[in-house]
């Protein structure tokens, strides 16, 4: 990527971080992520899911991973949620399929967290994945297909307003 093409990148990023974060502020999280996965739909992520991802893939995804974390210092209080959403449009806006991830954990204390993950389901990519990870997903945040079941959530993470 030239420098002109990063340039445009943050620019991207900025704005889009933005929109996420006034989206999840005016609409609530659960519209929002609603509104943002028929965005990705329409945009045409044209790559499989499931499929292993290049070097160039990659790249590209750790390029927007970076832009969105730097856009987000710009823009008070947008921290995981409205980056995740906001990576996730821009990856799909140049083909890349990423699943976006909610969960929840209790220790050191009840904490919420979104990322995504690229690439194969066994062996994903994970992008703004903090080094002390240990977040249990939570299918009914990430909007994956189908109710939550009592195997894919545990019952003690689902109180009412949680993650909110």
């Amino acid at each position: 990527m030239t420098r002109r093409m990063t340039a445009w990148l943050h620019v991207e990023a900025v704005a889009t971080v933005g929109i996420a974060y006034l989206g999840i502020e005016a609409l609530g999280w659960d519209r929002a992520r609603r509104i943002a996965d028929r965005l990705a739909k329409d945009t045409g992520s044209t790559r499989a899911p499931d499929r292993d991802l290049g070097e160039y893939d990659l790249a590209i995804a750790r390029k927007i991973e970076r832009a969105t974390l730097r856009a987000s210092r710009l823009i008070p209080n947008a921290r995981c949620a409205p980056r995740a959403l906001a990576a996730r449009h821009m990856l799909a806006r140049r083909g890349l399929y990423a699943r976006l991830q909610v969960g929840l954990r209790l220790q050191p204390r009840l904490e919420g967290h979104a990322w995504l993950e690229l690439g194969s389901p066994t062996d994903p990519e994970l992008l703004f994945v903090r080094a002390d990870h240990t977040y249990q997903p939570i299918e009914a945040l990430s909007g994956a297909a189908g109710p939550a079941t009592a195997r894919s959530v545990d019952p003690h993470l689902t109180s009412k307003g949680a993650f909110l």
